[in-house]
C-alpha cells in the first residue's frame, strides 16, 4: 500500500503511547505494516467466503 494512503506513524505512536506502550519509530513502522497485512488477508478471506483466495500474490515487506 502506498505510504500516503496509510495512517501516519505519528497516529500509531500517539495511539500506543496513550495506552502506556512506548516503541521506537522502527518498531511502530513494523507494527503498522503487520496490521495492514492482517487487514488485507482478512479482506481477501471475507471477499472469498468459499475459502478460495485469489491467485494474486501478496507482497510482504522484507
Amino acid at each position: 500500500m502506498e505510504e500516503g494512503k496509510k495512517l501516519s506513524l505519528s497516529f500509531f505512536k500517539d495511539f500506543l503511547k496513550k495506552r502506556g506502550r512506548n516503541f521506537t519509530d522502527e518498531q511502530i513502522s513494523q507494527i503498522r505494516e503487520s496490521l495492514y497485512i492482517l487487514a488485507e488477508l482478512d479482506y481477501l478471506i471475507t471477499v472469498n467466503k468459499d475459502g478460495n483466495l485469489p491467485r494474486q500474490r501478496l507482497e510482504f515487506p522484507p
